[in-house]
């Protein structure tokens, strides 16, 4: 076994289609990958845990001449100062779970817990090794920012429940407040009505009130609300409701898609890519929040010693149509005088998983301590 070739896991846990798992060399380069389905995680921490562990050891043994080392994991959530998840969205039976001890006892390897948006902006910065921002969009938008030799600024690791704590570069989404003042206008000079907009999500929500913004601000939003993958589907659907002629040209299974968030991202890029005017109008507005949203983001990280400029990567699948409203947020970017450009992924360009690959460059750096 001394002769072996060391190797680490990174593995991605995730709350959409599963979760992947990798096996890595010290240079984090892939030797070998797997998916272990959502439908598959079991009830419990410890179910995932050695399911996923089973899949490890599968790997492993499919590549011989190797030795595991060390494991990293990314799971969505925040993490605790010893190191157990504070919670983790849409997998509430993992909240509190000691995962990194879980899998150090499964798979008798030294093993690390991070939060999945730090992993994904280390797998870029691993591949750039510049000082940079990374900002992921799904259901929400997730991020960091990195510093030229690799570590996270402002990590939410740690954080204790008060949202005024919460650093922007690390919690976009969900720490940066978006004046209702502000997009009020922005969605009026759009043509839409963002009270009558406000009032659909909260609905979609459940909710009775309007929405409220971090910590609590009743004239503020979080930023996510639209700068997500959901946030751009219910961009979409207000100009939809009023402007039908979308629907020319797709089939009757695409206009259901457009109904959920979850599946409406695909079609929308598609009618993006054909010109269509509802898209164009819904990147357009997009990319104006983003910019609202960036500027806020960056006037702090700039406070807090982040030099003018420090490029954008964008991950994420709705990241996938920067080449849709990436013109329009760099031109209203500008307009703001924010010099910082916009760019995909190099990771995920790569077709791999940003936050498997960060978490693995994780757990080499735990063989290097």
């Amino acid at each position: 076994m001394a002769d072996d070739r060391k190797i680490v896991a990174g593995i991605d846990i995730g709350a959409g289609s599963g979760t992947k798992i990798g096996i890595l060399d010290l240079d984090c380069q892939v030797i070998g990958e797997s998916v272990l389905p959502i439908k598959r995680y079991g009830e419990n921490a410890q179910t995932l845990v050695s399911r996923v562990c089973q899949i490890v050891r599968e790997l492993v043994a499919g590549n011989v001449g190797t030795h595991l080392c060390a494991v990293g994991v990314g799971s969505p959530g925040t993490v605790k100062a010893d190191g157990m998840l504070r919670s983790a969205c849409n997998l509430p039976f993992l909240a509190d779970a000691d995962l990194s001890n879980m899998f150090a006892k499964e798979l008798g390897v030294p093993a690390v817990l991070i939060n999945d948006a730090d992993a994904g902006a280390l797998a870029e910065w691993y591949v750039h090794k510049i000082e940079l921002l990374y900002w992921v969009f799904g259901g929400g938008w997730g991020g960091a920012w990195v510093s030229a030799d690799g570590e996270i600024r402002f990590s939410s690791r740690g954080w204790d429940g008060n949202e005024t704590r919460l650093h922007y570069t690390n919690e976009p989404g969900f720490a940066t407040p978006l004046q209702k003042r502000m997009l009020e206008q922005i969605f009026a000079a759009a043509g839409l009505c963002f009270k009558d907009c406000e009032k659909r999500c909260a609905a979609d929500n459940g909710l009775a009130t309007p929405f409220v913004g971090p910590a609590g601000k009743t004239g503020a939003v979080r930023a996510e609300l639209f700068v997500s993958g959901t946030g751009r589907w219910r961009i979409f659907r207000e100009f939809a409701l009023r402007d039908e002629t979308y629907k020319t040209g797709l089939s009757s299974e695409e206009i259901a898609e457009l109904e959920r968030p979850e599946t409406a991202g695909r079609i929308i890029d598609k009618l993006g890519y054909t010109g269509t005017g509802v898209a164009v109008r819904t990147d357009k507005l997009f990319g104006a929040i983003l910019a609202e949203a960036a500027m806020v983001i960056l006037h702090q990280a700039t406070d807090d010693g982040c030099p003018d400029g420090v490029p954008i990567f964008l991950a994420g699948k709705p990241s996938r149509a920067l080449p849709l409203f990436g013109s329009f947020a760099r031109k209203e970017m500008l307009a703001r005088g924010i010099e910082n450009k916009l760019y995909p992924s190099k990771v995920e360009a790569n077709a791999h998983d940003p936050n498997m690959i960060g978490a693995a460059v994780m757990a080499a750096r735990l063989l290097a301590q």
